[in-house]
């Protein structure tokens, strides 16, 4: 499984290149570590130069390998080491000059310059995957902040654009729509309610009892059976 983490052509590019002034550098120092035994420079860009075959040796089969340990936190930091051990080993040879020293010198100087590059790409790679992780979390924000990095400028904030105004020229007012109106429906006319005199009828029904009535006044009393008045008689 290949990393994904770094460009495959940049990263074993400036890998190999390493290894190549590396190995150059392991046989110079130890025939002038042999020649010059006083010297502890020589020794020591030796030393340099076995780590830098072995870590960067193991950074290319990780690389194909072992993709986790090609990290850009774990790169960064073994980058920034063995830049150190170069500076150090360049610094050991600025006094000294010899035909020798010089092809010696030499492979010190592209070392420091190609270490020096994969450091610096390192923490602009490290820089580029913080602000992305950073980006996905807000993404108007991290837009904004990387234009500003970009551009060299301030964060600015995007504001809503108005229309331009013209001086001493009144706006136009919009006149209110018209509400429509509410269509009229006319309902036929109800029947109005019958007078008072239709109403009057349980008098028109209290006659005819009355009427009924008379004729039972113009009957006699019937005398009962076995009753006798002896008034009546006479």
């Amino acid at each position: 499984m290949v990393s994904t983490v770094w460009p495959t052509i940049p990263f074993l590019a400036l890998r190999g290149t390493q290894i190549f002034f590396a190995i150059i550098a392991l046989g110079l120092s130890g025939y002038i570590g042999g020649q010059f035994e006083t010297l502890w420079s020589p020794w020591f860009v030796l030393v340099t130069s076995l780590l830098t075959l072995l870590i960067t040796g193991f950074l290319i089969v990780a690389f194909f390998i072992f993709p986790a340990f090609t990290a850009v936190i774990i790169v960064l930091g073994l980058d920034a080491f063995l830049f150190l051990f170069w500076i150090i080993s360049l610094g050991g040879y600025a006094d000294q000059a010899s035909p020798i020293l010089n092809g010696l010198m030499a492979m010190i100087v592209l070392e420091f310059l190609l270490f020096l590059a994969t450091l610096i790409f390192s923490g602009w790679w490290l820089y580029r995957e913080r602000s992305g992780k950073g980006a996905m979390g807000n993404p108007e924000a991290g837009h904004v902040a990387s234009a500003g990095a970009i551009g060299g400028a301030p964060q600015t904030y995007p504001m809503q654009q108005q229309p331009p105004s013209v001086v001493g020229t009144p706006m136009p007012v919009a006149s209110p729509a018209p509400f429509p109106q509410e269509t009229q429906y006319q309902y036929p006319p109800q029947p109005q309610s019958p007078p008072p005199q239709q109403y009057a009828q349980p008098q028109q029904y209290a006659q005819p009892q009355q009427q009924y009535a008379q004729p039972q006044q113009g009957y006699p009393e019937m005398p009962m059976p076995g009753n006798h008045n002896p008034y009546q008689q006479q």
